[in-house]
């Protein structure tokens, strides 16, 4: 998902503008500038790579952000020759756009067919319409998401087949058509935000670089927050902090939940200490027997197994912190005990109903 992020401030100074607007960002994909409409502004995009596997799904709500630009990656080998895709694929296409259309009601899409490349050319005109008519089925059952898809005018299709290897003319054609689509849909979801208000602009400036920068560490208390806050008038009196920094995880740019026990700078970084608990069996494999059984078999976690997958660097020291979210978003549930937990119900890992496997299938 991609959420764009640029705002009118409110002030007259350019010099001001330009430090007040000067926000921290994981990846610059790029400035874009439009020399007509767009009027020489410039949308800065931040991008996070999110997993499409069933077993991901209850992650989704936490990231989808309001202002977000998504692109729904389809994988076109897989319709080779296919009318339709398989069952799983077909769940994971519906859960998906069903997640956009749930929890961002004013983002836009961009669906991308990959491995374009994978199918022979005298067959891609079949498949892509293929594709595209499966989706039109698709998006008819939601009107107001099918209004909000940016489709591909050029080949009269609901997406953007993308040859990644790029090898041929029209490979570059494909990329290139979806570039122009997603730096349209970012200036003008730009052109739809609110003005900011400078205050809270330089608040979050300010807030991403006290107490050290967002990679080493990613988040701040509640607490922090409040103190920062009164430093540029956002006090509880006034009633302004909390609308700030709704504002500002509406654009993707933080995570911040009522209730959660601090605001996450570094949004990719969350994601990813969630996903080593989620997608854990894959870096399981030399821990002891009986403790990974437990995981296996019942969706019990021990905590030298969650040490263990949040041994990296970047959650050094941050494991009270991501205990606390990951039991806030109900991704780890506290076993019953008398003081802090030593084991927790992980339950995208509990066995389904029936006795079926864990979740983990395919995904889009």
């Amino acid at each position: 998902a991609s959420s764009a992020a640029r705002a009118g401030v409110d002030d007259g100074s350019q010099a001001a503008k330009a430090q007040a607007l000067k926000m921290p960002v994981d990846l610059i994909v790029r400035a874009v500038r439009d020399g007509g409409s767009g009027g020489g502004r410039s949308v800065v995009m931040q991008t996070w790579d999110f997993a499409g596997d069933d077993l991901y799904y209850n992650m989704a709500h936490v990231f989808i952000s309001t202002f977000g630009v998504y692109c729904l990656v389809l994988d076109l080998s897989s319709w080779r020759e296919r009318e339709v895709p398989d069952a799983d694929r077909a769940a994971s296409l519906d859960f998906w756009l069903s997640a956009v259309f749930v929890h961002a009601p004013d983002a836009r899409l961009v669906i991308v067919g990959s491995h374009a490349d994978a199918i022979p050319e005298d067959q891609r005109a079949a498949a892509y319409q293929r594709v595209s008519d499966h989706l039109h089925e698709r998006l008819d059952r939601m009107p107001s998401l099918f209004a909000r898809l940016r489709g591909n005018e050029e080949d009269q299709l609901l997406f953007f087949p993308v040859d990644n290897s790029r090898s041929t003319e029209q490979g570059q054609q494909g990329v290139d058509r979806l570039r122009a689509a997603l730096n349209g849909l970012a200036l003008e979801a730009a052109e739809r935000m609110q003005r900011i208000p400078t205050r809270w602009a330089h608040f979050f400036h300010e807030l991403g670089r006290a107490g050290g920068a967002p990679r080493e560490r990613p988040f701040r208390t509640l607490q922090e927050c409040r103190r920062l806050g009164e430093e540029f008038g956002l006090t509880e009196a006034s009633g302004e902090l909390e609308p700030c920094l709704a504002l500002f995880h509406g654009l993707g740019q933080l995570l911040y939940f009522k209730g959660s026990p601090a605001v996450v700078l570094d949004p990719q970084w969350l994601l990813d200490a969630m996903a080593e608990v989620v997608g854990c069996p894959r870096v399981l494999a030399n821990q002891p027997p009986p403790l990974t059984a437990a995981l296996f078999s019942g969706g019990e976690l021990d905590k030298g197994l969650l040490a263990h997958l949040w041994r990296g660097e970047r959650f050094a020291g941050h494991a009270a912190t991501l205990e606390a979210f990951l039991e806030h978003f109900d991704l780890l549930v506290p076993a019953l005990s008398d003081g802090a937990p030593s084991r927790w119900l992980v339950p995208s890992r509990l066995p389904r109903c029936g006795g079926g496997p864990p979740m983990g299938g395919g995904g889009v």
